[in-house]
């Protein structure tokens, strides 16, 4: 039931005499994807670092849920499936789901990875927590060596400026 643009359950709400104020007494639309089984997002957790702190993790999942519900009440966790080595947890919209995934790469480093539908609004999101996350630090080999090849990268071009502007000037 909708109450002032919130969605309210049903059996929670007390009816009041004022007019106008209720709305729609019919389910939410992400209890309705519940019911019809249809999610908008899945988030698939993997990797040892997962399994060692599987319910931290979790636990983090369904904080984030809370937040995200304050704001949307939309915002939901569905249902997880656990598999031997994955957990693919069904969520009612891909913003959750990207917001999830960004929360997991920040907080247990890993790497995420977001693969978009083409044709419906869906995002899944892959995080794997055994894969290096890719912030790099200056002093790092690979941080150095990418910033030698930019740096002669750039003189290379500006010599042959230089090049071109000595010819215009000779003639």
């Amino acid at each position: 039931m909708s109450i002032k643009g919130r969605w309210l359950p049903l059996d929670k709400t007390k009816f009041t005499d004022q007019f106008g104020v209720i709305q729609n007494l019919g389910l939410c639309p992400a209890c309705q994807q519940l019911r019809d089984h249809y999610a908008m997002g899945v988030i698939e957790l993997s990797g040892k670092q997962y399994e060692s702190k599987k319910s931290e993790i979790i636990g983090n999942l369904r904080n984030l849920e809370l937040i995200a519900r304050r704001r949307n009440d939309q915002h939901r966790i569905l249902w997880m499936n656990e598999q031997k080595k994955m957990t693919k947890v069904y969520v009612s919209l891909p913003e959750l789901a990207r917001s999830i995934g960004r929360s997991l790469e920040r907080s247990f480093q890993g790497k995420t990875e977001y693969i978009h539908s083409n044709q419906e609004p869906f995002l899944r999101v892959r995080w794997k927590s055994d894969l290096p996350h890719f912030k790099h630090k200056i002093g790092t080999p690979f941080v150095a060596q990418s910033i030698q090849t930019e740096i002669q990268e750039k003189q290379r071009v500006r010599g042959k400026s230089n090049q071109l502007r000595k010819r215009g000037q000779e003639k």
